[in-house]
């Protein structure tokens, strides 16, 4: 699976987000094999635009997605936490 870690350009916003944190993760290819596996790209992508702090209306405008349209991606993650 690590040819697909170059194709997935949402990871890299997504990894520097995730590194903002107080203990921040640190890109490498065993981080971006994890994040290929718990997320899609457009999943990446909406993720790596989440707020540190809780999310408000600033959210929709950042993740460029209707409420309509970001439910079925809620669901999704919602199942694949559900199944680890």
């Amino acid at each position: 699976m690590g040819h697909l870690l170059s194709t997935k350009s949402s990871l890299v916003p997504l990894i520097d987000r995730l590194n903002r944190y107080p203990i921040g993760l640190v890109d490498s290819t065993k981080l971006r094999e994890i994040l290929t596996l718990l997320f899609t790209e457009q999943e990446a992508f909406v993720a790596s635009r989440f707020p540190l702090h809780e999310a408000t209306a600033a959210t929709r405008k950042n993740t460029r997605t209707s409420p309509a349209a970001r439910a079925p991606r809620w669901r999704t993650s919602a199942s694949k936490a559900r199944s680890t």
